[in-house]
């Protein structure tokens, strides 16, 4: 549906699970004939932030794959991504 009539995508993903997706989702564009440039694909997650590692490790198995959980040196990194 996205690769044949969408310009704009949005996902609830993390990094690796955008990845993944966009890249399926131009193997479609192309097997239709369609650029995948042309649709706008944005992400976003749920954000478990803080410097407390028993908060954030009680927070991990929440929205697996669609959260992103870490102090803040590591959300710079995993947004990063």
């Amino acid at each position: 549906m996205v690769a044949r009539f969408a310009d704009e995508w949005n996902i609830w993903s993390t990094p690796e699970g955008l990845a993944a997706k966009s890249g399926v989702l131009r193997r479609h564009c192309e097997a239709i004939g369609r650029d995948p440039n042309e649709i706008a694909i944005s992400t976003q997650a749920l954000l478990f932030l803080s410097d407390d590692r028993a908060w954030l490790d009680s927070k991990r198995g929440v929205a697996p794959g669609r959260s992103i959980v870490g102090t803040p040196a590591e959300v710079v990194d995993i947004v990063g991504r």
